[in-house]
């Protein structure tokens, strides 16, 4: 996949993107962002830096790159019965982060690699959840994995595959995304890479969840790049066609669940651009769709080309609700492609 040699160069890019989205949220919101700001600015200036970064260090490899960066505020409920309370519906998460990497083999041989991870965002205060704790059932959710459901649909007819998912056994395929409110107590000017600034932190699911024991945005989104002891992200295979949960262990729910989740909210952007009365009261895109593309496509996986951007340059506050209270299946997504020929491989 890709060079051992290049970590640290892209752990410092991708920390530099963090900052910058995490900033520009403060910027656009007038100094008081909240969550749905932060996310917004990670998809759109956060996916723009990242590909300024990270596109010269790919490109000295002759590696290609392409990001694609969605913006969207409803997402799919998890619905699971809570062992002591009963029915319940929490989100199924906040951000979809993706890393798919296709390495043309000499010959021809092509392999196709993909890693995802659902993030859930949560405001943070000097790196603990305000009241010191989060949402109850969604933290069970994240910590225990329960049979659940997904029910909705996106656009048209399209719904997800009825019955029970299953993410157990395997790695744990979530994580607490935990957004700083305000620069840390301490915190002074630094000079790039941010070193001293880290103001998203991925936490695994636990209790209680802080952002100690954590791991920097930044480095983790790096990590997912690369083959190691403590994988950042789950393995998705990716699923063949007619899409089916099946049954069996090891099954197949992780797989399919990213799948449906990457075509439903690619099949909004392509809607939306179809569809241009479906804008929110202010007057802005419904939906932020925003992807750049480095490189030579051929060497690309296919997914990201089933996306299409709505035209938003990045700037303003995050859109509104969606026009259409039933079209809300699809979800924010961060996904990073790779791809190269020959000895472009993990060392």
């Amino acid at each position: 996949m890709i060079p051992d040699t290049l970590f640290d160069a892209l752990v410092c890019g991708a920390r530099i993107s963090v900052h910058h989205a995490w900033s520009h949220a403060f910027a656009m919101s007038g100094g008081a962002p909240d969550e749905i700001d932060h996310i917004y600015a990670m998809t759109t200036e956060g996916i723009r830096e990242l590909g300024t970064q990270w596109s010269p260090i790919l490109r000295s490899k002759g590696l290609s790159l392409r990001l694609t960066g969605v913006f969207c505020h409803q997402t799919p409920k998890a619905h699971y019965v809570h062992p002591v309370d009963g029915p319940k519906a929490p989100e199924l998460g906040d951000l979809l982060i993706v890393h798919e990497h296709k390495n043309t083999h000499p010959g021809g041989t092509i392999e196709i690699t993909r890693r995802a991870v659902l993030v859930q965002a949560k405001m943070v205060d000097e790196g603990v959840p305000g009241g010191g704790k989060v949402d109850q059932y969604q933290e069970y959710l994240y910590e225990h994995w329960p049979d659940f459901e997904l029910k909705g649909r996106g656009p048209g007819t399209v719904r997800f595959l009825s019955g029970q998912r299953d993410f157990r056994p395997g790695i744990d395929p979530g994580r607490y995304g935990l957004i700083e409110k305000t620069p840390h107590a301490g915190h002074k000017a630094v000079a790039l890479p941010y070193c001293c600034g880290f103001p998203w932190t991925y936490s695994e699911p636990r209790k209680p969840v802080r952002s100690a024991g954590g791991e920097d945005a930044g480095a983790f989104i790096a990590n997912m790049l690369y083959d190691t002891g403590w994988l950042r992200g789950r393995v998705a295979l990716i699923p063949p066609t007619p899409l089916a949960l099946a049954s069996g262990t090891p099954n197949n729910h992780f797989d399919v669940t990213v799948e449906e989740l990457l075509t439903l909210t690619a099949m909004k952007t392509l809607r939306f651009t179809k569809k241009t009365y479906i804008t929110g009261p202010r007057g802005h895109p419904a939906l932020a769709c925003f992807q750049n593309a480095y490189g030579a496509l051929g060497l690309l996986p296919d997914t990201g080309a089933g996306f299409a951007e709505t035209g938003f340059e990045g700037r303003g506050i995050p859109p509104e609700e969606m026009a259409e209270p039933d079209f809300d299946d699809g979800i924010s997504v961060f996904l990073v492609e790779t791809g190269g020929e020959g000895e472009a491989r993990l060392a």
